[in-house]
């Protein structure tokens, strides 16, 4: 079945989630700096691996030349601009709002549900009522280089969908899916996410769960275009749009190491440059042709 790499992706996404919040608010701040650090070197690897894979091809024990480079810099500067204009990473954080209202609404019915169930059974039992879990805000101070916005749900959600949503894995796979049924590459992207989602969850929430949403969009549109258009997808062009999402992976490690604040989500509309390029390029040979 073509795509179902991506479903299994994206509910791997949700458990891993699922799982690692079970544990928020557990960690001391010292061992969650060090487990946001270590998503951003996994992070970083997996972007350097991205980028070598669509810098170089190895041909028998020769080293090709590079690709399509001059493109790969166009689409990141233009698609950079045309994001921060669109205000593209604020539009993260206000997706990210819709969810937050959502786990905030749930929390609350859950909240009053404990209540009444602690304040009976401690009628009947003369006891204190169980400790209640801590909400989000209520967690150790957020002082994680990861912090973007000052809110840790809404950097929990856009973090994690910039690490799932982009790089040479989810292309690649998701044209083998579409293509061939083929689901060995994602399988290694879904072992890789699961990691980063269940670490990063310990810290976030259940916030990074929902990252799930921006995969299927992203690498589900993909996995339709592939089908769609199997011979406009060259394998340079693949390359290329692998590239763009990989230098966004290792700019995102780079912000969860090093704290910086670099906006990685004004970058997504770079993904697209090399598709709309190579396909007016085709449109005006064909036009040349006739």
């Amino acid at each position: 079945m073509n795509g179902l790499g991506t479903i299994i992706n994206a509910l791997a996404i949700v458990v891993a989630g699922g799982i690692g919040s079970m544990f928020r608010g557990k960690l001391r701040p010292s061992y969650q700096k060090i487990t946001v650090e270590a998503c951003g070197l996994i992070a970083l690897v997996w972007g350097f691996i991205g980028l070598w894979d669509g810098l170089f091809t190895t041909e028998g024990e020769t080293l090709a030349q590079t690709k399509g480079m001059l493109l790969v810099i166009f689409a990141l500067l233009v698609g950079t601009m045309f994001g921060t204009a669109l205000g593209l990473d604020k539009g993260l954080d206000a997706i990210g709002k819709v969810f937050r209202k959502m786990v905030q609404s749930s929390d609350q019915k859950e909240a009053e549900r404990r209540a009444a169930h602690e304040a009976a059974t401690a009628a009947q039992t003369d006891g204190a009522p169980a400790q209640k879990r801590r909400s989000l805000h209520d967690l150790p101070t957020y002082d994680l280089p990861s912090a973007r916005s000052g809110d840790r749900f809404l950097d929990g959600f856009a973090i994690s969908t910039l690490l799932v949503s982009v790089g040479t894995m989810l292309v690649r796979g998701a044209y083998a899916d579409a293509t061939e049924g083929d689901m060995k590459l994602l399988y290694v992207k879904v072992a890789v996410d699961f990691t980063l989602i269940l670490l990063l969850s310990t810290v976030y929430g259940v916030s990074v769960s929902f990252s799930a949403v921006p995969l299927l969009v992203f690498q589900g549109g993909f996995t339709v275009l592939a089908m769609v258009t199997e011979t406009f997808l060259t394998s340079a062009l693949i390359s290329q749009v692998g590239f763009v999402g990989s230098v966004m992976i290792v700019l995102v490690g780079f912000n969860l190491c090093f704290g910086k604040r670099i906006r990685v989500g004004n970058m997504l509309p770079a993904l697209a440059v090399p598709i709309i390029y190579t396909w007016i390029v085709a449109i005006a040979e064909k036009m040349t042709e006739k």
